[in-house]
C-alpha cells in the first residue's frame, strides 16, 4: 500500500560565494549591530497569535514511580503558575524562536546554523563480494601481508583461509570447541578436502604442541595435509555461524601436492594508508553503537541482567555476540578472545583481517576489513557533499540572513576576533493559555519508539543536482556502496511536513501512532518509548511579540511571509509550522498569524524623525507589502523558486487520507527489513528513493 515518509527535505541549492545568487538583503555580510537605528533598516514589534491545529505535545515527566515499567516515561503537559497564581501551559520563548529560525533559515536559503556531519558515514557490506576477499595480516603500521593462495596438484588456486569448526550450538547457546585456543593464536591444522573440493579442518593444535583437538571425520579416505597459520575468530556474531578461519601462512606437510603461493607484501605509504583506514573503520564501528548515553556493545542488560559483549543472547540483530574487534576485554573475559585487537598490533601475533581487491588496479587493495561482512565507510562525508556556501559561517562578515536575525556562535573560537552575535530578533511577552482550558486529559497513549536520524541511508538523504543545483532523487539502480560520492549532494534541510488530520483528535492520534506500531513481540512500554496522558488541545492560542532591530526590508519580508499562513499556504489550505514532540506522528502543527492591530514597525529614518519632532503624531508603517516583495524576488530565480515551492508543500502537508509512516514491509515489522529489500532491488534497477515533496508516495514492497 502506498505511503508517505514522515520527513522530507527543503532544497538547499548553492548560494554562490557570499550568497551572491540570492536577492540583495539576503546575502552574506556582517550584522548592522545594536548600537543605533540605521536609516534604511526596520525596527519595532510584531504581535503574533499562534493557534494549535493538531494536538501539541509539550511534555513533562511525571514523578518517578508513576510508571509500572522501570525507566519508561509517563508524560503530562508542562505547566507553571504565573505571577497571579494561574496555572498555564509552560512554553519557553526559545522553543518558539527555534521553530521560527528553522523556517526562516530554509526559506531564505541561509547557511546551515548547525552542521556536524564531517566524518565519513558507514554502511553494512553485502554478502556478494565476500568471495573475492583475500586473507591478510597487519604486522605493523607500515607492513601488510596478503597471504598466497593454496594450490593442490597445481590445479586452480584457492583461498588461504581454511574453515575450522569452532562452535556448537543448542538453541541460543554457543559452545567453543577449540579448548584453550584463542583469536590471533598461531596454530597448526590438519586439513583435507571433501568430495566437493571444499577445504575443512579435521584437527587443530597450538603451533608445535603435541596434542591435537579432533574436530571432524568428514574427509573419509581423502589425504590430509598439515598447515600453520593464524586463527581468525571474531566470535558467534551471525546466526547459524559454526566456523571460524585459519589464515594459512605455511604448508608443513604437503606430500608434494599442496603448495602455497608467495605472499604479497604491502609496505611504506600504501600500507600506512590501508592500516590508518582500517583503524578509522574500527573506530567508526565502535562509535556507531554509542548513542543517547548508552553503549549497545558494553551496556547489555536484557531483563535487567548484565551480559558481556561476547555472549550470544539470540538470533536477532544486536542479540548475537559482538565481533571481537568491537570491544576491549579485561581479566574476566574467556581466554578464547585472545589479546586486545589493537591496530597495528602492540604485541604478539599479527592482526588477521580481510583485503578487498581494487577492481581498477590489478593486484591492488582497495581497503582492509576486520571481518568478511563488515560495516564499510563511504568515500565522502556529508560535509564533502555540502556546497561551501552552505556551511556554517566561520566569521562575522560571513553571516547569512538567519545568522544575523536569530544569532550566531562561531563553530570554533580561536581566541581572535568576534565569536558570537546576539541576533536581532527576540520573542517577548509570551502569554500561554490557562491549563484548565488548553490541556486535554486523554486515555494513555504510548508513542512507538523513534530511532535517531540515519543519514547513512543515502538513498533518502542524497540526490544528484539538476542544472540549478537542486537535488533530485537518486536513480533506482544506484547501489548502496555507490552513495556518498563526489557528484552527489545532500537533499537539503530536513523537515516534517504537516499531516492533515480528520475530525476527532484522540481517535486520529491513535490511528496515526498505530502506523508506527512496535515490532511484534516487543513490549508496548519500555525504556525507549513514552506514554502521554495529556496534550495541548486543538484551538488553544498562544500570544507573543517579536522584537526586531535593524532588519533589512528583505529580511523583514521573509519574516512577514512566514507569519502569513494564507501566503505560505497553497490552494486555500493554510501553511503551518511544527512545534514540540511527536512530529513524525503529526503532532504539533501550529498556525502563526500577525495579530490585528498593534504592529509597531518603523525604519531608522522614521524613528529619527519621530524623536526629532516632539509632540508629533506617532505613526508606524505597514510592512505587509514586504512579504510580497520577498516572494517576488525569490521566485524570480529558478533555484530559489523551487525552495519556495517546497516550503509551501511542507507547510500544507499531506492530505488527511494519506498513510504516513516510516518504511516497513508490513505492520509490526522493523524498518530495517524494508531498507534491506530496497537495497537488494537496486540490482534490478527498482530501488526507491525518497521522492520530492509533493511527489508520488513510496511503496511497501520495493
Amino acid at each position: 500500500m502506498p505511503f508517505s515518509n514522515p520527513y522530507n527535505f527543503i532544497p538547499a541549492p548553492p548560494r554562490g560565494e557570499g550568497g551572491q545568487r540570492l536577492p540583495e538583503g539576503l546575502r552574506d555580510h556582517a550584522p548592522a549591530g545594536h548600537h543605533r537605528w540605521h536609516p534604511e533598516l526596520w525596527s519595532g514589534r510584531i504581535p503574533v497569535e499562534m493557534t494549535v491545529r493538531t494536538p501539541l505535545l509539550l511534555p513533562r515527566t511525571r514523578p518517578s514511580g508513576d510508571s509500572a515499567v522501570p525507566e519508561h516515561q509517563e508524560l503530562d503537559v508542562a505547566t507553571a503558575a504565573d505571577a497571579d497564581g494561574v496555572v498555564r501551559v509552560d512554553l519557553a520563548p526559545t522553543q518558539v524562536k527555534g521553530m521560527l529560525r528553522s523556517a526562516f533559515e530554509a526559506v531564505t536559503c541561509s547557511r546551515l546554523g548547525i552542521f556536524g556531519q564531517h566524518d565519513q558515514l558507514g554502511y553494512r557490506a553485502g554478502t556478494g563480494g565476500a568471495t573475492s576477499l583475500r586473507p591478510a595480516l597487519v604486522h605493523g603500521e607500515d607492513r601488510v601481508e596478503l597471504l598466497g593462495d593454496l594450490t593442490l596438484d597445481r590445479r586452480r588456486p584457492g583461498s588461504a583461509a581454511v574453515p575450522v569448526r569452532a562452535w556448537d550450538q543448542a538453541g541460543s547457546d554457543r559452545t567453543w570447541r577449540l579448548r584453550d585456543l584463542a583469536h590471533r593464536d598461531v596454530v597448526d591444522a590438519r586439513i583435507a578436502q571433501d568430495s566437493s573440493g571444499r577445504w575443512h579442518t579435521e584437527e587443530v593444535r597450538r603451533a608445535g604442541a603435541s596434542e591435537w583437538v579432533r574436530l571432524s571425520d568428514k574427509s573419509g579416505g581423502n589425504e590430509r595435509f598439515v598447515v600453520r597459520g593464524i586463527l581468525h575468530a571474531p566470535g558467534a556474531s551471525i546466526k547459524d555461524k559454526r566456523s571460524e578461519r585459519i589464515f594459512v601462512t605455511e604448508v608443513l606437510e604437503g606430500q608434494g601436492r599442496l603448495a602455497q603461493g608467495r605472499s604479497q607484501r604491502v609496505s611504506d605509504e600504501v600500507a600506512r594508508d590501508l592500516v590508518a583506514d582500517l583503524e578509522t573503520l574500527v573506530r567508526h564501528q565502535r562509535t556507531v553503537h554509542r548513542h543517547a548515553g548508552r553503549d549497545e556493545i558494553l551496556d547489555r542488560a536484557p531483563q535487567g541482567r548484565v551480559r558481556s559483549p561476547w555472549e550470544y543472547l539470540g538470533d536477532d540483530p544486536g542479540a548475537t555476540a559482538w565481533s571481537r574487534h568491537l570491544f576491549d576485554v579485561g581479566n574476566a573475559a574467556p581466554p578464547r578472545l585472545g589479546p586486545d585487537t589493537t591496530i597495528p598490533p602492540a604485541e604478539g601475533a599479527p592482526v588477521p583481517c580481510w583485503a578487498e581487491p581494487d577492481p581498477d588496479v590489478p593486484g591492488g587493495v582497495r581497503r582492509l576489513r576486520p571481518v568478511m561482512i563488515s560495516r564499510l565507510l563511504h568515500k565522502a562525508s556529508p560535509a564533502d557533499l555540502l556546497d561551501p556556501s552552505l556551511h556554517s559561517a566561520s566569521a562575522l562578515d560571513h553571516l547569512s540572513a538567519a545568522d544575523r536575525v536569530f544569532g550566531w556562535v562561531a563553530p570554533r573560537s580561536e581566541g581572535r576576533g568576534v565569536a558570537a552575535h546576539r541576533g536581532q530578533l527576540r520573542v517577548v511577552g509570551l502569554q500561554c493559555p490557562e491549563a484548565v482550558r488548553a490541556v486535554d486529559e486523554i486515555a494513555e497513549l504510548t508513542l512507538p519508539p523513534l530511532s535517531t536520524p540515519k543519514p547513512s541511508q543515502g538513498r533518502f538523504y542524497l540526490g544528484t543536482p539538476d542544472r540549478d543545483g537542486v537535488a533530485r532523487p537518486l536513480g533506482p539502480g544506484v547501489e548502496r556502496g555507490d552513495t556518498f560520492r563526489r557528484g552527489q549532494v545532500l537533499r537539503g534541510r530536513k523537515v516534517y511536513p504537516h499531516q492533515q488530520w480528520f475530525a476527532g483528535a484522540e481517535r486520529e492520534a491513535r490511528r496515526r501512532t498505530l502506523q508506527h506500531r512496535p515490532q511484534q513481540g516487543r513490549a508496548l512500554k519500555d525504556s525507549q518509548n513514552a506514554t502521554i496522558h495529556q496534550w495541548v488541545t486543538v484551538g488553544a492560542v498562544f500570544r507573543f511579540e517579536l522584537d526586531v532591530r535593524d532588519l533589512h526590508p528583505m529580511e523583514l519580508g521573509a519574516l512577514m511571509w512566514l507569519l502569513d499562513p494564507d501566503r505560505m499556504g497553497l490552494d486555500g489550505a493554510p501553511g503551518l509550522h511544527r512545534l514540540g514532540w511527536g512530529k513524525p506522528f503529526g503532532f504539533g502543527s501550529v498556525e502563526l498569524r500577525v495579530a490585528t492591530g498593534g504592529t509597531r514597525l518603523r525604519t531608522g529614518a522614521q524613528e529619527a524623525e519621530r524623536l526629532c519632532s516632539l509632540g508629533a503624531e506617532d505613526t508606524t508603517s505597514d510592512p505587509s507589502a514586504l512579504a510580497a516583495e520577498f516572494e517576488s524576488a525569490m521566485v524570480a530565480q529558478p533555484a530559489t523558486k523551487k525552495v519556495i515551492r517546497a516550503v509551501r508543500a511542507a507547510a500544507v502537508g499531506y492530505p488527511a487520507d494519506t498513510d504516513v509512516h516510516y518504511p516497513r514491509t508490513a505492520p509490526g515489522k522493523p524498518s530495517y527489513e524494508w531498507f534491506v529489500e530496497n537495497e537488494a532491488a537496486a540490482n534490478d534497477g527498482c530501488a526507491q528513493s525518497l521522492p520530492l515533496l509533493g511527489g508520488l508516495p513510496l511503496k511497501e514492497t520495493p
